[in-house]
């Protein structure tokens, strides 16, 4: 095996300690024995992994059992007899003491922890001899590992479990559950109550299956070993079930509750066939008689599927678990000679597979169906006969699956061929059985079925593949696209030349149209414009279906002929015209063929529907049947044939629109003549006479001129040249009848208005007039007439004027907009700055559009800039300058068009030429806010970026950056890549000129430089002059570079200038590192933005800049900046070269760093993973070793001393316990008061026990010495005690040696001054004990009778606390035992001793319950508090109705209390009356909620109230507090009947006597002696005589036992109506409980007893207020429960009368 010593990093002395670990390994590699000093030696040069790898070298070598005795024994020291005086009777809960932990050598055990199970028999005598000392750390570390050790007995692993506490004992058992051979120790566990029944079911089959009724309610695990018991399970309560459905549907679902999941598909199927097999069935209905007669039905065994309300029960929530659904459906798939057909019984398992299977893996299942299917079965489908079949279901659930599949491959051709090979199969001239269905008919059911597939399927291929189209090459591999499109274009293939050629013959047009045009219609409008193959191929092919199948059969579909079955109705024309528009009219631009066709489509259809005016007046036509010669009549639509006309005329002109777009001069003209012929050619009567329509249109402007114009607008220059004379002729003639105003925007949007004026013979005026409101400033006279608008005397019309004319211009040309800016520049210098802003507000708006048009056209550039310069210098020449906040934004509108001008055309000159205009205006804008100190600053204000369009080569991404990130990172990431690439435009496709990022940066620092050395060329005393505009060492130069690193973004370096910058201020550190160091890290910063991968370190400029700012930052002592430079340098130290940049040139490198954020690099193996981990953890240690090598203060920063305590834990002696002052430096500046303090590392008692001996005794006395400095604070010196007291080195004789002296100097009695802060740390001490070795002995000082009586009680409770959960339970209570005897037991507090009560009760052993008792007896002879007599008596209760060992414990402390009350305060004896019963089946009568206590408070001192009331209330008050225990066997409730009565005949409180009284009737059976004794106890409490009023006790006795007697007559009575005595119809009438009520004993002794109390009340006068008062709360007791009830008007039935006249005399009688 490889031995990994974990030495890396390169620290000084490495090569040593490597030396050194090497022989020993290699001695033990070569079986030698080197002799424990070389190993603990080699141990100590090593680091903890290093170690672990000895280790494991060591558990492989042949000298194994002898190194690991070895080593164990040196572990450890003998016991010296008079080393600790310890109690030898604490110490009988110990493990013994024949020797001790040798604290040097803890770290060696921890390591030997690993070895020692894998030793057999040796490991086991090394377990019992550690057992054996006084050590108690590793017991359970090696108790763990000796499960796994087949030498290790059960029996020996039984007595160590016993002795463990619960968290070791739940590991044991979990180990226990994965380990083979103790399957029988789990029995044994289980058998004894230590390990829950759920445990069993790692073991054998045999076991589980005689535990499987008691393992249920935990739920079923383990299928893969159990299954079969679990099914044999099911199956045997299915047979309970006889032949009830229903009854075995409820044991199918309430097995399933016990199962959580079946992961297995084997299990799930066997489960599923189980079920098959018996068929359960459950019930869907809701109504309940409906329910009640079904399961009548299924008690007899008659219940089936023909049954409404009822269906099969089946586990479905299973089978989205099952794998590989397909070889499933297959498999249930059976070929019959009818057909294939799904087996019957599991139909319902085949629909929910299939629906969630890809039809790609259901290819088999899908072919097998289809090639199967019989004729009569295939046409029963597709006539929708009535007769259901297997076959119908299975080819419906089969056939769904067709449209989903939305590519092309393989598998979907052939799952396509199959289907068109079945339905040509089944010709419908093969029918025999038609069914009624005419030949037609049975054609279209055909023909419908086998093209339903086609429509989703084909219009989602091409929508996925016009959407992948964007996100792939435009001229590289595109096969993805391919096999979306492909797919549609195979779909249409097959279905006209294989599905609707067959039929052509058989199906009307509109059939076949309606059917391809639906497939059309949902792929064309997804057939990309884009040219490229295979989106041509599909488009050839589409064009040439329409051109020879669908629009020579529409034309057939509509026909005007009165006697032909196509004669044309209004839904006919609209199905027509709605394909026309879905299918023929998108694709007219693809192809001057379909033009062509379209074009004579709407020809003849226009003809056809052109008929006379004389036919169309007629209101009906003869129409004569050509087969039958019937003659008919039919009515004429006008509308019909008007409409048609209308619309083909606007479909002609759409063939033209179209075929001009695509330049078909040839079909446009042919269109437009087409037009012409059906508009302008035709005759129609006009002023008494029969005209042209082109004459008419000349004479007035109507409808037949506004449909010409409309046409003319969309006609090409060539045609429209042809139709000038007749609209020059239209428009002179408007002009003859002056109403050319009207026509005039028609003339206008034609540019034919100067035609129409030069045909005219106008005056001048007129002439003028026309010329100014419809021509553009192009025309001289325009131009004067607006710039003598310019002149007029109110300053604002001026000032619009001048807008007005800029405007005008903007609209006609840019030649115009610049001849008129000029004027403009020169006319509104002396205007008001009141109103020069409107001139600038223009500019503002059309800067954009000046820049961009005069690129194109460069000799305007300089007119423009120079008159945009005119204004700004007069504008700022004059006091009341306005043009300053206008130019600003106008001059960086400049730029920012000059700079984003189409990329593709550098135009450098032109840009440039603009770009330094506008740092003109900038620079007089400047100069006159700022003056020559504003400029000398200037910056460039970009709002705009350098676009990322363009940017990386297309080859570059297939040939380069594929399989740089397919090896090494994930392909997904490419693809996400390539998707970006190509929907941003991201791609260079060939090496034409564009502008680069180095071109547009190179435009603004030129332009600056001329502008400034124009200006000040004649200024040689402005020293910025000479430096670079572009110099980064100083501020202004600094803060261009930022502005241009933002501009250029990612593409920055292709910029040489600003790499020269960014080399420059790297460079620039040494030299003046005090001024640069921020820059460059403002710099560095700024361009990480830039980037979204986290791999920026791969640019070598990046990690330059790190490694400079770092060496400067170390050198110079800069803590400013120290932790932003530290974290770029340790990012880039720690990632650079992870992944391998070096095939990738710098600009694929840059690219792929600014556009692949989710990059990073993928492991594709574990040993890759794994690599890659230890990679990183070395390249940690090394970073750690730099920085400590820069500074030694580094030691502080938490990652290094991290890395260090984790990696190179053997280095940290070198600093453990050095003054501060030593490692002060650059990190970490130690203030002068602490410099000599010792350093220590934060580390946890975990990272203490993995370090050596020596370290971790090391840091120990450096935390013993920190915790002992009175300058620190409290919780300083706390945790740095704590610490010294966890760690592994510090013995239990160190830790009892400094809780002395602590106490000691606490109390000032070592001489020193008294330090009250001692006490918190003394307790901080205390409760980390037991993270100590040894605790035993540390416990037996800290329970001594002298520490436990001087520490603070709560802090000894929190020890007992503790020790529960830190010791076995025996041992717990044996420690108990020990504190409740002897001395110890005087030293107690009331505190203590009620926690140790409550731990007995907790451990709840034998033991505990003999120790428990014994306190309770001793009580009086012990004098203990009431309040820990109380606390006695509310734990016995909490074990009175629970099976534990306390229970008869508990049962004698409530008898002595019951048989005494005296013996305790009657708060204490009134917690038994805390226990209540209630019942878990709900038929049962309980008495228990009818002890309600009163709800009134207890009356304040002053409050006057009888004290009897008072007290009693008091009494309720303090029961009502105290927590209430509930049970529910009735044995338990027998018993407490029993001591209730006893302690209502003992008890001398007569108050308390009325709660006890009350109480114990809550655990009485309803009987008719309860009530004979209710009675009574009523008739005693409420009907006696005398004066006064019922006080509380007696109030509360009559009303509860009054809703007692009610409660359990009721539910007698509520009894009797569950059982089956009578019918529903009988309970539902109200008949039940009417005869209940006659014959019911309960029933007839209430009548009675009211009998009794309503002749009390009609004997007692009215006036004797105190005797009717008595009776009515007896009467109101008793109905305040029963009168709800539906039986009491029959138990009051006899008494009406009675009731009645009491009533009537109202008073206290209105209560009853």
């Amino acid at each position: 095996m490889v031995f990994a010593h974990g030495i890396e990093g390169g620290f000084p002395g490495d090569d040593e300690r490597v030396k050194r670990v090497l022989d020993v390994a290699a001695a033990i590699e070569g079986g030698q024995h080197p002799g424990v000093q070389r190993m603990l030696s080699a141990m100590e040069a090593m680091p903890f992994g290093g170690r672990t790898a000895l280790m494991n070298l060591i558990a492989v070598s042949k000298m194994r059992d002898d190194i690991v005795t070895d080593l164990f024994d040196s572990c450890f020291v003998a016991q010296a007899d008079t080393e600790d005086e310890v109690d030898d009777d604490f110490m009988l809960v110990s493990c013994g003491c024949t020797s001790r932990l040798n604290t040097q050598r803890v770290y060696v055990l921890k390591l030997l922890c690993m070895v020692i199970p894998r030793c057999g028999a040796l490991g086991v005598s090394l377990y019992k001899k550690y057992c054996s000392s006084t050590s108690t750390t590793f017991r359970s570390t090696l108790l763990t590992g000796m499960v796994r050790c087949k030498e290790f007995s059960d029996a020996d692993l039984l007595e160590a479990f016993e002795g463990t506490v619960e968290a070791g004992k739940k590991t044991i058992i979990d180990i226990c559950k994965e380990t083979q051979h103790r399957k029988q120790f789990i029995e044994t566990l289980v058998s004894k109550g230590y390990a829950p029944v759920a445990t069993l079911f790692s073991c054998s089959s045999s076991v589980v299956k005689a535990n499987l009724t008691k393992m249920l309610p935990g739920g079923l695990t383990n299928f893969k070993e159990h299954i079969a018991v679990y099914l044999e399970y099911l199956e045997q309560r299915f047979r309970a079930c006889g032949n009830d459905k229903l009854m075995m549907g409820r044991e199918l679902r309430e097995f399933e509750k016990h199962i959580p999941n079946i992961r297995e598909t084997e299990h799930i199927m066997a489960l599923i066939d189980l079920v098959v097999k018996y068929a359960p069935m459950e019930i869907t209905e809701t109504r309940s008689f409906v329910r009640e007669h079904l399961e009548s039905i299924a008690k007899q065994g008659k219940l089936d599927d023909k049954y409404e309300g009822v269906k099969r029960a089946y586990p479905e929530r299973f089978v989205p678990l099952l794998k590989k659904p397909e070889s499933i459906v297959m498999n249930l798939l059976s070929v019959t000679p009818e057909g294939a057909v799904f087996k019957q019984d599991y139909k319902w398992l085949c629909d929910t597979l299939v629906s969630r299977s890809k039809p790609v893996l259901l290819l088999d299942a899908i072919k097998t169906c289809l090639a199967n299917l019989g004729h009569k079965d295939f046409w029963n489908i597709l006539m929708n006969g009535k007769e259901q079949s297997a076959v119908r279901d299975t080819y419906k659930v089969i056939t769904t699956q067709l449209c989903w599949q939305t590519r092309h491959n393989r598998v979907t051709r052939e799952l396509l061929d199959t289907f068109i090979a079945l339905h040509l199969k089944h010709a419908p001239h093969t029918v025999t059985d038609k069914q009624g269905f005419s030949d037609e008919d049975v054609w279209r059911l055909l023909i419908s079925s086998l093209t339903s597939p086609f429509v989703q399927v084909a219009g989602r291929a091409a929508k996925t593949g016009s959407t992948k189209l964007n996100t792939w090459s435009k001229t590289g591999n595109r096969t993805g696209i391919t096999s979306y499109y492909g797919y549609a274009y195979v779909l249409l293939e097959r279905l006209v030349d294989k599905c609707l050629q067959v039929s052509e013959q058989h199906i009307p047009d509109s059939l076949y149209i309606s059917i391809l045009g639906n497939v059309l219609k949902v792929v064309i409008p997804h057939i990309s414009s884009e040219d490229c193959p295979v989106v041509n191929k599909i488009v050839e092919y589409i064009v040439g279906l329409l051109c020879s199948k669908v629009i020579p059969k529409l034309g057939q579909t509509i026909d005007f002929d009165h006697s032909s079955k196509h004669y044309v109705t209004n839904a006919k024309l609209q199905t027509f015209w709605e394909w026309c528009n879905d299918i023929c009219v998108p694709m007219l631009a693809r192809s001057e063929k379909l033009r062509d066709a379209f074009l004579g489509l709407m020809n003849e259809t226009h003809r056809k529907a052109t008929l006379s005016e004389d036919y169309l007046a007629r209101k009906f036509v003869e129409c004569v049947a050509k087969d039958s010669g019937r003659v008919s009549y039919v009515q004429l639509d006008n509308n019909l044939y008007s409409s048609t006309c209308a619309k083909a005329l606007v479909k002609i002109l759409t063939v033209a629109s179209a075929a001009e777009k695509a330049k078909d001069s040839a079909v446009e003209r042919k269109a437009w003549c087409l037009w012409k012929s059906f508009v302008l050619d035709v005759k129609v009567r006009h002023g008494g006479e029969w005209k042209q329509v082109k004459d008419v249109i000349i004479l007035e402007q109507g409808q037949p001129y506004t449909s010409y114009v409309t046409a003319c607008f969309g006609l090409s220059k060539a045609l429209l040249e042809d139709e000038k004379p007749m609209l020059v002729a239209i428009g002179k003639h408007a002009m003859q009848r002056k109403a050319f105003q009207s026509v005039d925007t028609d003339f206008k949007k034609l540019g034919l208005t100067m035609d129409v004026l030069d045909a005219c013979d106008l005056d001048d005026a007129t002439r003028t007039k026309w010329i100014l409101q419809s021509q553009n400033v192009g025309n001289t006279q325009v131009r004067e007439d607006l710039q003598k608008q310019t002149t007029g005397g109110d300053m604002h019309v001026r000032m619009a004027a001048h807008v007005n004319l800029l405007e005008r211009s903007r609209q006609t040309n840019l030649q115009e907009t610049v001849t008129s800016l000029k004027y403009v520049s020169e006319r509104i210098k002396n205007e008001a700055g009141l109103t020069r802003p409107q001139v600038y507000e223009w500019i503002s708006r059309n800067t954009s559009w000046l820049v961009t048009e005069s690129i194109g056209a460069s000799e305007h550039i300089e007119v423009i800039t120079h008159a945009l310069d005119k204004m700004l210098r007069d504008d700022v020449s004059k006091r009341d300058t306005v043009a300053k906040n206008h130019f600003v934004r106008i001059s960086r509108d400049i730029i920012t068009a000059a700079l984003n001008y189409d990329q593709m055309q550098p135009k450098l000159a032109e840009r440039k030429q603009w770009i330094v205009a506008a740092m003109k205006m900038q620079w007089l804008v400047t100069k006159t806010i700022a003056g020559e100190e504003g400029w000398k600053l200037y910056n460039w204000d970009l709002s705009t970026t350098y676009p990322h369009t363009n940017w990386l080569p297309e080859a570059d991404l297939e040939g380069v950056l594929k399989p740089f990130i397919h090896g090494q990172c994930r392909p997904y990431d490419y693809d996400l890549l390539r998707a970006k690439v190509y929907s941003e435009k991201l791609y260079k496709s060939n090496d034409e000129a564009y502008l680069t990022p180095a071109d547009a940066v190179s435009l603004l620092v030129t332009a600056l430089d001329e502008v400034r050395d124009e200006h000040f060329k004649l200024n040689k005393e402005n020293t910025w002059l000479q430096s670079r505009s572009l110099d980064p060492t100083t501020p202004e130069g600094f803060t261009r570079v930022l502005s241009l690193l933002r501009y250029a973004g990612a593409r920055w370096t292709e910029v040489p200038c600003l790499i020269d910058a960014f080399n420059e201020v790297i460079k620039a550190l040494k030299d003046l590192p005090s001024f640069h160091l921020g820059n460059c890290l403002n710099l560095t910063n700024t361009v990480l933005g830039l980037y979204s991968s986290p791999m920026w370190y791969e640019l070598p400029i990046l990690r330059e800049a790190c490694e400079a700012m770092m060496e400067v930052v170390v050198a110079h002592q800069y803590r400013v900046h120290l932790n932003a430079v530290r974290a770029l340098w340790t990012t880039a130290e720690l990632g650079q070269g992870v992944v391998n940049f070096d095939k990738l040139n710098a600009l694929q490198k840059n690219f792929i760093l600014a556009k692949c954020p989710t990059l990073k690099k993928k492991a594709k193996t574990v040993a890759e993973a794994e690599a890659d981990k230890n990679a990183l953890a070395v390249r940690t240690v090394v970073l750690s070793r730099k920085l400590l090598g820069y500074c030694k203060s580094f030691v502080f920063c938490p990652d290094v001393a991290k890395c260090l305590i984790s990696k190179r834990d053997d280095l940290l002696g070198d600093y453990i316990g050095k003054p501060q002052g030593e490692l002060s430096g650059l990190f970490h500046e130690v203030k002068a008061g602490v410099s000599k303090t010792p350093f220590n590392f934060g580390m946890t008692p975990t990272d203490l026990a993995s370090t050596t001996g020596a370290i971790a005794c090391k840091y120990s006395t450096v935390s013993l010495q920190f915790g002992m400095m009175r300058s620190n604070n409290t919780s300083v010196r706390s945790e740095a005690i704590v610490n010294y007291v966890k760690s592994p080195t510090t013995s239990h004789t160190d830790v009892i040696a400094l809780l002395k002296d602590l106490t000691a100097r606490s109390a000032g009695t070592d001489g020193s001054e008294a330090d009250d802060s001692l006490n918190h740390i003394i307790e901080s001490v205390i409760l980390s004990i037991f993270s100590t070795d040894a605790v035993w002995f540390i416990l037996a000082y800290l329970l001594s009778p002298q520490v436990i009586a001087s520490s603070p009680h709560r802090t000894t409770a929190t020890i007992l606390t503790n020790l529960t959960n830190w010791a076995p339970t025996h041992k717990v209570v044996g420690i108990s035992g020990l504190l409740l005897n002897g001395s110890r037991r005087s030293s107690l507090s009331m505190f203590l001793h009620k926690q140790i009560l409550r731990m007995l009760c907790e451990a709840g052993t034998a033991e505990a319950a003999e120790l428990f008792i014994s306190e309770w007896r001793q009580r009086v002879e012990r004098k203990d508090k009431e309040d820990t007599v109380k606390e006695m008596v509310k734990l016995a209760l909490s074990h009175l109705i629970k099976d534990s060992h306390l229970n008869k414990a508990a049962w004698e402390v409530a008898s002595d209390i019951a048989k005494d009350p005296a013996c305790v305060p009657d708060t204490t004896a009134l917690l038994l009356l805390t226990v209540s019963w209630s019942s878990v089946n709900p038929c049962d009568v309980s008495l228990s909620p009818c002890f309600r206590l009163p709800h009134e408070a207890v009356p304040a001192p002053t409050e006057e109230v009888p004290e009897r009331k008072r007290v009693f209330l008091k009494l309720c008050k303090a029961l009502s507090e105290e927590v209430q225990h509930s049970f529910t066997d009735a044995e338990t409730r027998d018993r407490f009947y029993a001591l209730m009565q006893e302690f209502e005949k003992n008890v001398a409180n007569d108050m308390l006597q009325v709660l006890v009284r009350v109480k114990k009737y809550t655990f009485s059976k309803p009987s008719v002696e309860l009530l004979e004794e209710l009675q009574g106890h009523l008739t005693a409490s409420g009907l006696r005589e005398g004066e006064g009023g019922l006080t509380s006790p007696e109030f509360f006795t009559v009303e509860r036992l009054g809703m007692m007697y009610s409660t359990a007559v009721s539910g007698v009575l509520r009894q009797v109506m569950e059982t089956e005595k009578y019918t529903q119809v009988q309970k539902g009438q109200g008949v039940a409980i009417e005869e209940e009520c006659k014959v019911n004993p309960y029933a007839l002794h209430m009548r009675a007893f009211l009998g009794v109390l309503y002749n009390k009340l009609l004997d007692t006068s009215p006036r004797d207020v105190v005797t009717v008062r008595h009776v009515a709360c007896v009467v109101v007791g008793i109905k305040s429960v029963m009168q709800s009830q539906p039986g009491f008007r029959h138990i009051v039935a006899p008494h009406e009368t009675a009731v009645s006249t009491i009533k009537e005399s109202g008073g206290h009688f209105a209560r009853v």
